[in-house]
């Protein structure tokens, strides 16, 4: 699992005492996208690397920084607003890097699981990388691109349910044909 960072991103990291052998574990330097990312779900994004190669990232998943409106959330966040209003996040505002970055991290270790656990290399997995989007000026929050191309079917509703009752953790093997990478949960300020 690799987050792609720009040039300057890349600069103030290695400023920032990080070693080459973390960079190259964790981070992938990307030269240019092809346009302004619109963050829309199952948007195509061509991104070219430091070294020449087009990769194509799909948008995962978009979450505003306000949700009052729950019509710009994803379908499986809206449907569990309907249910019980409690669900229902306060606005988060990333302004500094560092908690950006937190975040990032948190759902790179998200699809790192799924990478290792899941999608083993012997079930046909690869490594996921990640782009995230903070830019956006009219609606803004975070979009998180991903290259997966699964990632654009927009019928994919994850199941949130948690049985209150259990309260235990049962591993079972993975499945033959495990399922689609999950997008990871909202930003919050907690």
């Amino acid at each position: 699992m690799k987050i792609l960072k720009s040039h300057k991103e890349i600069l103030a990291k290695r400023a920032g005492g990080m070693d080459t052998g973390e960079e190259t574990a964790s981070y992938q330097e990307y030269r240019k996208i092809d346009h302004n990312p619109c963050s829309d779900p199952g948007e195509l994004l061509e991104i070219e690397t430091k070294d020449g190669k087009k990769e194509n990232y799909y948008c995962w998943v978009f979450y505003p920084e306000d949700p009052a409106k729950k019509e710009i959330l994803p379908e499986h966040i809206q449907k569990h607003i309907d249910k019980a209003k409690k669900h229902h996040r306060d606005p988060f505002h990333f302004e500094k890097e560092v908690q950006q970055e937190r975040y990032e991290w948190f759902c790179g270790g998200w699809i790192q699981f799924y990478d290792d656990i899941l999608r083993t290399e012997e079930l046909g997995g690869y490594e996921h990388k990640l782009f995230f989007y903070w830019g956006r000026k009219d609606v803004p929050g975070v979009a998180i691109y991903i290259n997966d191309e699964t990632a654009k079917d927009e019928s994919y509703q994850t199941n949130l349910n948690y049985d209150q009752s259990k309260k235990e953790l049962i591993y079972t093997a993975p499945p033959s044909d495990p399922p689609k990478v999950p997008p990871p949960p909202p930003p919050s300020k907690a």
